[in-house]
């Protein structure tokens, strides 16, 4: 007889990107954090010690709070945020959004500057 193994499960299989056990939001945050602080300070002529304690634990505070606020925020409020401030933007993608093969009107995806929708 065979035997029956319990196999573990992703607890979420569509979820973000990761990279080990780390997400790649979460990293970029910190590197970019860690370098923003760790310049500033450089440029400010802080002694080096103080300069890498500081950003290590700004850094630690700054994703700490990153991931708190991503956590209470709504999903897709961080490229919703993108789309608004013109950063990112949709492509019509015809393949992806197959909706778009249905519709009779060019430009359907609206841009992040319009704010009055007409049906």
């Amino acid at each position: 007889m065979a035997r029956k193994r319990k196999v573990g499960f992703l607890q979420q299989f569509n979820g973000p990107r990761v990279i080990g056990p780390f997400r790649v939001d979460v990293i970029l945050v910190v590197i970019l954090s860690f370098v923003l602080i760790y310049t500033v300070l450089i440029l400010a002529s802080v002694t080096i010690s103080i300069t890498m304690l500081s950003s290590f634990a700004l850094t630690f505070f700054a994703t700490k709070l990153y991931i708190k606020a991503k956590e209470k925020a709504s999903k897709g409020f961080l490229w919703h945020l993108l789309y608004v401030s013109g950063i990112w933007s949709v492509k019509e993608d015809s393949k992806k959004y197959e909706e778009l093969n249905r519709m009779d009107v060019k430009n359907y995806i609206p841009d992040c500057t319009d704010k009055i929708f007409y049906d």
